[in-house]
């Protein structure tokens, strides 16, 4: 995934549950706010820095998982499937 200016991309991604998720980050065009990214439901709140950014986690429920920016005006999401 890339960060932009205008935002992600792309701004939602699928995984499936129960396998690890290895997020690649390219924050080469990050500003601002975008500097931080922020996934909640994964305890996930990280400092992004300008080229490649790795955050593993692994999904053990399906559903729909939001993550934004620091001030949580750029958004995306995970779809997690069974």
């Amino acid at each position: 995934m890339s960060v932009t200016p205008k935002g992600y991309s792309p701004n939602t991604l699928t995984v499936k549950s129960g396998v690890p998720v290895k997020w690649v980050i390219d924050g080469s065009g990050m500003t601002g706010c975008t500097s931080e990214i922020l996934l909640p439901a994964f305890g996930i709140d990280r400092q992004l820095k300008r080229g490649e950014n790795i955050i593993e986690f692994t999904p053990k429920v399906s559903g729909t998982y939001k993550f934004s920016c620091g001030m949580q005006m750029v958004w995306g999401k995970f779809i997690v499937t069974n």
